[in-house]
């Protein structure tokens, strides 16, 4: 084994790394999605965004491997920093005198292959690398080469992006603490939100505007004489306030008494009627004859570019490799509106044209439209999937028996025998989610059962700390080898072409269950039929 050497930047390199203030942080959502999708394109099971400190290297995100650092003289990653900004890549550890005997080749996690790209800031350090590791040998082409650079470079936008939030924060957190003693004292105050590195307005308790500082009239291109005195509905998109009438006050002074202090991200309209996205500030401005919000806004229209040109890439690479449609979700919101136009042009061309075209053509137009069909649902679920964990939903109390009974009665035919047992509790949880995951159950018993007279039992059971819920059929029945697979995102046990599956629904379910904190799995015999079972823990 060779023991990486050390870079000639390495004092400087490592106060980079410092800087960003990254290092033994909790996982993030945004990481762990690059190295969800690194894996994906090039087709192994473990990818890690690894950052080289002085004696170890630390996983930023670690997918497919339980590990969070390994010594630095071990590490692949830190002979990988050493290659500037080119991907290092070992195809075969075990013929490389580097790595031949590294104990990270010959035990766990058995290191074969490996490929890194330098994560390389704007100051040209390494600070790591996002690479990605199999367990035999293997090659990467030129377009998934291409595509870890790329990614490696949205893990350097994060950290940057990262970075710049922190600082914001502090910066605002330094402001509040400001804020709070400021008195009534007008010129002080004028003086001290003009000087305000963001920018700053102040609202009284009715919404009408006080007091903003030049960084408002830039960022909304007012003038500040044209917003003093008018209300907030002037910076507030139409849309907003036509569909909720009396929109002031939720939009930005009810909320100060539920997120006090912390950042809100929503949308503003400037003065040309243009909308982006904004972060605001709240905070409560107490003198002894009035109550004023002082916010602090910032434009972050420049992160979401970020998203977005993220987006755009996946989009690239879709057509170029099949293996990225499971990654749709990174431009479903733009895939949405063509979609919707070519079902309707197709719909136009079948009735305009219906006595002019051969039974080919009408066939062909019916085989587009099914597809485009197809393409939506599954842009419909991957948004579904992309949600859960994400977008927080209010619990409410649901019975769980109308629940059920409102779906089988909705999807359920006529001819199937369906079955409810235990006593179903109310329980106070996400309705939606709890809806989705029955309704996909119930479908997938009703959809793929190949027997006339077809059986559905529903059963409830309480248990020490949850409850267990199982929805059985008698249908054909699933190999025991795909118990875990069929889980998975985009996976089908049958042709499309036999049965109309996008192959998210079960996906779905996995990850709120888990998000849950509780377990799902199958239990079958072939030509019998099936059960699903699925716990939601007492304390959610």
């Amino acid at each position: 084994m060779i023991k990486p050497s050390i870079p000639k930047n390495e004092k400087q390199r490592i106060k980079d790394l410092r800087n960003y203030e990254i290092l033994d942080t909790l996982p993030e959502q945004n990481f762990d999605d690059l190295t969800k999708i690194a894996a994906a394109i090039c087709g192994v099971p473990i990818s890690l965004v690894s950052l080289v400190d002085t004696d170890r290297q630390w996983f930023k995100s670690h997918h497919g491997i339980d590990a969070t650092e390994t010594p630095r003289d071990l590490a692949f990653c830190a002979h990988a920093i050493n290659e500037s900004d080119e991907v290092l890549i070992v195809q075969d550890a075990s013929k490389d005198e580097r790595f031949f005997d590294n104990p990270l080749s010959v035990n766990e996690p058995n290191v074969v292959f490996y490929a890194g790209a330098p994560l390389v800031n704007s100051n040209g350090m390494a600070l790591g690398t996002l690479c990605v590791i199999d367990h035999k040998p293997r090659e990467l082409n030129h377009e998934q080469e291409d595509a870890l650079k790329a990614l490696a470079r949205q893990v350097v936008s994060q950290l940057e992006y990262r970075k710049e939030v922190i600082a914001r924060g502090k910066e605002l957190k330094k402001r509040n603490r400001e804020i709070e003693f400021i008195s009534k004292a007008s010129d002080l105050m004028e003086l001290m939100i003009e000087a305000a590195p963001t920018g700053m307005l102040m609202a009284n308790k009715d919404g009408k505007i006080v007091q903003v500082n030049s960084l408002v009239e830039e960022m909304f291109g007012y003038k500040k004489k044209e917003l003093i005195g008018s209300t907030l509905e002037v910076l507030i998109p139409e849309r907003f306030r036509v569909k909720h009438p009396g929109m002031r006050k939720s939009y930005f002074i009810e909320p100060m008494k539920r997120v006090m202090g912390s950042g809100r991200e929503l949308y503003a309209k400037r003065k040309d009627g243009s909308e982006f996205a904004v972060e605001i500030g709240l905070n409560p401005v107490q003198t002894k004859e009035e109550s004023f919000v002082l916010s602090s806004i910032v434009d972050i229209t420049k992160s979401i570019e970020v998203r977005k040109e993220l987006k755009e890439y996946a989009a690239d690479l879709e057509s170029a490799n099949k293996e990225l449609d499971q990654f749709a979700y990174i431009v479903s919101h733009d895939l949405k509106a063509p979609l919707l136009s070519i079902s309707t042009l197709a719909t136009f061309l079948a009735e305009d044209y219906q006595d002019k075209l051969d039974e080919d053509g009408k066939e062909q137009l019916s085989l587009l439209q099914n597809r485009v069909n197809r393409m939506g649902d599954i842009i419909s679920g991957i948004l579904d999937y992309s949600r859960v964990g994400r977008a927080k939903q209010e619990k409410v109390s649901v019975n769980f028996k109308e629940l059920v009974r409102s779906i089988v009665d909705l999807i359920v035919p006529s001819s199937f025998d369906v079955t409810l047992k235990g006593e179903f509790p109310t329980l106070s949880i996400e309705k939606v989610l709890i809806a989705q995951i029955f309704q996909n159950l119930i479908s997938n018993a009703v959809k793929y059962n190949d027997k006339e007279d077809g059986k559905i039992t529903i059963s409830v059971t309480e248990e020490a700390n949850s409850w267990k819920f199982s929805v059985a059929d008698n249908g054909p029945g699933i190999e025991e080898q795909y118990f875990g697979r069929i889980f998975e995102i985009f996976q089908t046990l049958q042709s499309r072409d036999t049965i109309d599956s996008t192959g998210i629904g079960l996906s779905i379910i996995k990850k709120t269950i888990d998000y849950w904190g509780g377990k799902v799995w199958v239990e079958s015999e072939m030509g019998t039929g099936s059960i699903f079972y699925f716990t939601i823990p007492a304390s959610n």
